[in-house]
């Protein structure tokens, strides 16, 4: 489940709550779409959530509000996600960290290891994961709490007894953790049911014998001839243990010395808690790791590759080293002419069985096999035991057991298929699927390329024949680059010919009004633009003001903003309020633009007679509203998303102010406050509206020219990276 799904769908976690009480969570992420989402849906699992905008913030709100768990980004501005980590760590040990990060931050992720990162999420955030990962941290949190809880009580109620014997029993059997006792030669005196339960050794059987001879591998943690501070008292000490039944575990340790009143060792009271659970699981981050590792090392042989059975074989050969030692894995292609397959290439102890039964360009019917159904059916075959599937088909080999088949695509259809069997039964973790998945995948990517390679290398090769052939007739290629170059010209023309064609769908005569004054500035990052701006007469009493930014830039941003205007007028004249032309337009735009396309927008409706606006806003930039008598800005702020993004549970704000004072209001694209020096410093609010207050005494266009000079000015180039558009209405006073 992506974020853009969780109010759609009115999912909840209860794991969350069964774990503990909710946590406060410091949500860190430099883009605030994402961040807001992530706050309001851990909000709705009762937790108390906070959001910094980068990883400086997260460390100034980490000092003052000292939150439970921590989800932070890996890259970010001014402090990456891991630079923010190490921070972190310096201050405390008691937050749960978890970091979310791509599969380019190999790096980081080795050296956020080293510095106790909690967990990894990886992008695009997956929700059902982003629980589990706050299940897991909220568990490591309770057991903390209890450990330091029980003991701190048996520390206390220790002292309270003078380590009375029978009081201590009780204590111990009581523990949640494994508790003991042993004298100062390391000989057991106390042994709790906990220590029973982890190690499978009976008090009977522990009581009266030295340490090392239950624990088998590890020693007494204190000795009677220790004497300085540092050996009184051990925290967290790691060690591996081997249990009653010959199984390695791994237990974490805290002892604390006993003495007489001589200040004598007598011996020392130590708990234990097995962390087996948790080897593991860091285990198997580190394999995870290693996949990402394994996915990055097999996307440069493809990119690198020219060949595509090479590339196959060395493909199967890093899988079969790194992961699959026992599985024989094996590459098989469905024939040119759509009959029968052929064995590309395989690695396991069947080769030569493999081989013998599936010779190179042999013509065999493989439709009862997991590889024969993978590519006719284009899907994954997943058998982890052919032993409990009714299914009436088997392996490359009728001994194998299990058998995962992953076919290769080209053009949505199966053409080969990787597949991974062997002799007993096994399964594949989310890991494994994942890693399978994204090999295949480049391996279809791999193939089309390679093809398409070694397409236009035959084609090279036919336009060096035609080159040689045409030495002869310089003449005609003369006249061939001239007709080039005035196709040319007339692609420039017909380039600017679109970027006029665009400036007339914008409204370059502003409505004359008596009291109001309005001035516009459009200016494209390129020769097209995706700003759309209008003021514009709906009736006799109103005006309408719009602004709306379409995402990218260019030809595609142009397209859409025409479209902006052809589905906004569809309504203009007839719907009134700006909230419900929001509606409109984005269940318009949710049913035709693609994916990563979307509208920002400000619509707002001026009445003349009244000077009220009402106004709605669909996450664009707020507008400023400036009062010279008190030089005071407004931020006309009203809560809306993206239009053409999703449609179910999305609802516009409107709001609604009196102009009944002198005031200058100025509505922009984000192209403004972004706009960025070439050290990457951005313009900023701050920027914008001390040019608000210090020309305020100057026209709306005089403004407006002032305000393009500096932006220039502050990037130090003639050009914008982005659009830039502003709009600026001047109230002259009461009306």
């Amino acid at each position: 489940m992506g974020w853009l799904e969780i109010f759609d769908s009115g999912y909840k976690n209860q794991d969350l709550k069964d774990v503990s009480e909710a946590k406060k969570i410091l949500v860190v992420d430099d883009e605030p779409e994402i961040a807001n989402v992530l706050k309001r849906y851990l909000t709705l699992e009762n937790h108390a959530v906070m959001v910094a905008r980068d990883g400086q913030q997260g460390l100034e709100m980490f000092r003052s509000m000292k939150p439970d768990i921590i989800l932070s980004d890996i890259r970010m501005p001014r402090l990456t996600g891991t630079e923010f980590l190490k921070a972190v760590r310096q201050e405390s040990l008691d937050q749960e960290f978890i970091l979310v990060t791509g599969f380019g931050d190999q790096e980081q992720i080795v050296e956020a290891i080293q510095h106790q990162a909690s967990d990894f999420i990886f992008k695009p955030i997956d929700i059902d994961v982003l629980l589990k990962a706050i299940a897991r941290a909220n568990h490591r949190l309770a057991l903390r709490d209890k450990i330091k809880t029980y003991t701190s009580k048996l520390e206390h109620l220790l002292e309270q007894v003078n380590y009375s014997q029978q009081y201590t029993e009780t204590v111990l059997q009581s523990s949640p953790s494994a508790l003991l006792t042993y004298d100062a030669d390391g000989v057991i005196r106390t042994w709790n049911e906990e220590a029973e339960r982890i190690t499978g050794f009976s008090a009977e059987e522990s009581i009266g014998r030295h340490l090392i001879d239950i624990f088998i591998l590890e020693d007494q943690l204190i000795r009677k001839t220790d004497t300085s501070p540092a050996g009184r008292q051990f925290e967290n000490v790691i060690n591996q243990i081997m249990t009653k039944n010959h199984e390695i575990r791994y237990i974490s340790r805290n002892a604390k010395v006993l003495t007489n009143e001589d200040e004598e060792i007598i011996g020392a009271v130590e708990s234990f808690t097995d962390i087996t659970d948790k080897i593991k699981a860091d285990d198997l981050l580190e394999k995870r790791y290693l996949q990402v590792q394994t996915i990055n090392e097999i996307g440069k042989l493809v990119a690198e590759s020219n060949q595509f059975d090479p590339l196959v074989g060395s493909v199967i050969q890093i899988l079969h080293k790194t992961f699959f030692e026992s599985s024989q894995i094996s590459f098989i292609y469905q024939k040119e002419e759509g009959f029968g397959y052929r064995l590309s290439a395989t690695i396991g102890n069947h080769n030569q069985a493999l081989q013998q039964a599936f010779p190179d360009f042999a013509d065999l019917e493989l439709s009862a096999t997991s590889a024969g159904l993978a590519i006719t059916r284009a899907e994954q075959i997943l058998i982890s035991n052919f032993a409990l599937t009714e299914q009436d088909f088997h392996g490359l080999l009728p001994v194998m057991r299990c058998s995962f088949a992953f076919p290769i695509r080209s053009r949505n259809d199966a053409f080969a298929v990787l597949i991974l069997e062997n002799l007993e039964p096994m399964t594949l973790d989310e890991s494994d699927m994942f890693m399978l998945e994204a090999i295949t995948e480049y391996l279809s990517i791999s193939y089309e390329r390679i093809g398409l390679l070694e397409k236009i290398t035959n084609q090279n090769q036919q336009l060096e024949k035609q080159a040689a052939d045409l030495k002869e007739a310089f003449l005609t290629l003369s006249k061939q680059k001239e007709v080039i170059e005035g196709q040319n010209k007339k692609f420039l023309e017909e380039l600017r010919k679109a970027g006029d064609f665009q400036r007339s769908l914008l409204n370059e005569k502003l409505p004359e009004v008596d009291g109001f004054h309005f001035s516009v500035s459009f200016t494209p990052s390129n020769q097209l633009g995706g700003d759309y701006y209008d003021v514009f007469h709906i009736d006799e009493e109103r005006i309408g003001l719009l602004l709306a930014d379409a995402s990218g830039h260019g030809v595609t941003a142009a397209m859409l903003s025409a479209m902006f205007k052809m589905t906004f007028f569809k309504y203009a004249r007839t719907v009134s309020h700006p909230a419900e032309m929001m509606a409109h337009l984005n269940r318009e735009f949710c049913t035709v633009l693609q994916m990563g396309e979307f509208f920002t927008a400000f619509y707002a409706i001026l009445n003349l007679r009244t000077g009220k606006m009402v106004y709605s806003n669909a996450a664009h930039p707020w507008p400023l509203l400036y009062y010279p008598a008190s030089r005071t800005i407004e931020r006309l702020d009203s809560d809306g998303f993206l239009l053409g993004v999703m449609e179910s549970g999305i609802e516009f704000e409107e709001k609604e102010i009196d102009l009944n004072q002198h005031c200058r209001l100025v509505i922009y694209t984000d192209g403004v406050i972004e706009a960025e020096t070439p050290e990457y410093v951005q313009f900023g609010m701050e920027r914008l509206e001390s040019s608000l207050r210090n020309q305020a005494l100057k026209t709306p266009q005089e403004f407006i020219t002032d305000l393009m000079t500096s932006l220039l000015d502050f990037r130090g180039v003639d050009n914008f990276e982005d659009d830039v558009t502003l709009i600026v209405m001047e109230k002259d006073g009461h009306k």
